[in-house]
């Protein structure tokens, strides 16, 4: 055994730079020496005659290891591509005789890419990267549930969303909103757009203010109040042209006229997912005795030194009274 690794260390060892440059030196060396001696020169005088005229070994030694290991490594470099291309040639003709093969195993690697870039996008979106908002682990994420009748988790009805924002001592700001799509016409070609209706906490809980413009005031949530809108950048951009003088202007969304008041920074979602712009939500009037409407989405933004699970003890407090009073689904605790 100690022959055969023996064998197997030499069989893959290339010749030795160094020894082989040294030899190939000292035989200049010994040709001068040998010349320096047919002109009159003595032995030893020839010798340091013909070392002083060569220069310095070391110098030529190292150029000649440098130049050396640069045609080694490109000769390696041509051999492995040789080889792979002839692996290429090889896979592929053996491909093209069995074409079934050839086709289902190209489906299941699309099929494992696609999934294994899939999970990763989610991965990183949900669990790697932070929600761009300031002390995102402030965020909590509030819904009815009603495990009895199936339904772990639904969305919140206003009565419900007010009374929790009213008497919740958990968190500093509650903010609720209303997702849909409208029709946005005017100061460009029409189109569906996704326009987010929020509720007064929207600049509390989300910590961002807009880069133009202001904010939600207070009287803007009132029903009959004048329509207001702030735009994402995104939409600034695309469709008002980076237009300077847009704050003031109107633009029309499911044919009402609503004034244009400011623009988000560059990154800023609210929701996930890209909006064109964000408006008041508006209480309708009968919100009090319709607690069946569930159709709105809550966060809030925990007090100073409140957590997690202080904030679920106090709604399921707070779920189990309202439950009492009126026949309706009551949250559980907080998600986020």
């Amino acid at each position: 055994m100690a022959r055969f690794r023996g064998l197997f260390r030499l069989s893959g060892r290339e010749p030795g730079t160094r020894e082989d440059v040294a030899a190939e030196l000292e035989a200049h060396l010994q040709h001068k020496t040998e010349a320096l001696i047919r002109s009159g020169f003595a032995p030893d005088e020839a010798r340091k005659e013909a070392e002083r005229r060569f220069g310095t070994l070391e110098r030529y030694a190292a150029e000649c290891r440098i130049i050396d290991a640069a045609e080694r490594k490109e000769r390696r470099r041509r051999e492995w591509l040789a080889g792979a291309v002839q692996d290429v040639r090889q896979a592929g003709r053996g491909l093209l005789r069995a074409p079934g093969f050839t086709v289902t195993a190209v489906l299941v690697l699309a099929l494992g890419i696609g999934l294994n870039a899939t999970v990763f996008s989610v991965l990183r979106g949900v669990v790697l990267k932070p929600l761009p908002y300031p002390q995102s682990r402030e965020l909590i994420k509030v819904y009815s549930s009603n495990p009895k009748e199936g339904w772990p988790q639904f969305s919140v009805s206003p009565a419900d969303f007010y009374d929790w924002s009213r008497e919740t001592r958990s968190f500093r700001a509650m903010m609720a909103w209303s997702d849909s799509y409208v029709a946005a016409t005017g100061m460009g070609a029409a189109e569906q757009v996704r326009a987010i209706a929020v509720t007064a906490g929207f600049q509390a809980v989300t910590g961002v203010v807009p880069m133009m413009g202001r904010g939600f005031a207070t009287p803007e949530f009132d029903t009959g109040a004048p329509l207001v809108a702030i735009l994402s950048h995104e939409t600034w951009l695309r469709r008002f042209g980076r237009d300077a003088a847009v704050l003031g202007k109107r633009w029309t969304l499911d044919g009402e006229s609503y004034q244009i008041i400011g623009v988000m920074p560059p990154g800023f979602e609210f929701p996930v997912g890209k909006a064109a712009a964000w408006i008041p939500f508006h209480t309708p009037k009968d919100y009090a005795s319709q607690r069946g409407g569930h159709y709105l989405d809550v966060v809030g933004r925990l007090a100073a030194g409140a957590t997690q699970q202080s904030a679920k003890s106090e709604l399921v407090t707070l779920a189990a009274r309202i439950g009492r009073e009126f026949p309706n689904p009551a949250p559980t605790g907080p998600w986020t």
